[in-house]
């Protein structure tokens, strides 16, 4: 099997959480364009496409060899289908001729997907066929789940969990207090997803994001690589 990859960065212009947040200026471009210039210097990568509703010149394109797709409205929405989305320009791409295995999705509100991450990751998933895709973590055990709260009916907190689970996992652990009590906790820290297209197109993966398939590979990134997603994150770029 030949591994032929592309890559989809997926830009929408408007945004709920934070206003035109894929148009910040980060180091003199907009912050869309840091992850497009990373897949563009991958050694794996033949072609870069963007999927988006903003309009970018086409000496920009032509310039520096991005294929635009643009993006019907009912995927331009906060409601829109991320997976909808990647397959739409899927379709797109494929009608242009161009063949290929495995698929970056890259997106346009995060600036962490390093040139050399890119290639690691598509390294391991080429050589290790058993793997259905490869993304971008962090470890954030601050954030472990197990010590999550939310509102009752009474508006009061209770554990996000069952209590049943929280006791079961607790069991054994000496100091349940500690952040580390229930082993390092990993998010997805919204720079990359790479997967292979067969296993993109069944979706049938493991939940939230089915189409990343059931066997997932990991980079583990700094924790500084997140995807601006609340108007405080703005404050780190000013």
């Amino acid at each position: 099997m030949t591994n032929r990859t592309i890559c989809i960065s997926t830009v929408r212009k408007n945004s709920q959480s934070v206003k035109k947040k894929n148009l910040l200026k980060i180091q003199g471009k907009p912050l869309f364009m840091h992850n497009i210039d990373y897949a563009l210097n991958s050694k794996f990568i033949s072609s870069v496409h963007i999927t988006t509703d903003i309009n970018i010149s086409n000496k920009i394109l032509t310039k520096k060899k991005i294929g635009y797709i643009k993006r019907p409205h009912q995927l331009c929405t906060n409601k829109a289908s991320h997976f909808l989305t990647i397959k739409h320009a899927i379709n797109s791409i494929e009608k242009q001729d161009i063949e290929f295995d495995i698929i970056v999705v890259v997106l346009g509100n995060s600036f962490g997907a390093k040139t050399k991450d890119l290639d690691e990751g598509l390294k391991k998933l080429i050589n290790n066929k058993k793997l259905d895709s490869v993304i971008s973590v962090a470890k954030y055990n601050m954030y472990n789940p197990i010590r999550a709260f939310k509102k009752d009916k009474k508006k009061l907190l209770t554990n996000f969990f069952e209590t049943k689970t929280i006791e079961k996992k607790i069991k054994n652990s000496t100091n349940i207090n500690t952040k580390n009590a229930f082993n390092d906790v990993y998010f997805f820290n919204g720079s990359f997803w790479i997967i292979r297209k067969e296993i993109f197109l069944k979706n049938s993966g493991i939940p939230p994001f089915r189409f990343l398939g059931k066997n997932i590979g990991f980079i583990e990134q700094d924790p500084k690589f997140v995807e601006i997603d609340d108007k405080w994150q703005k404050k780190l770029f000013e």
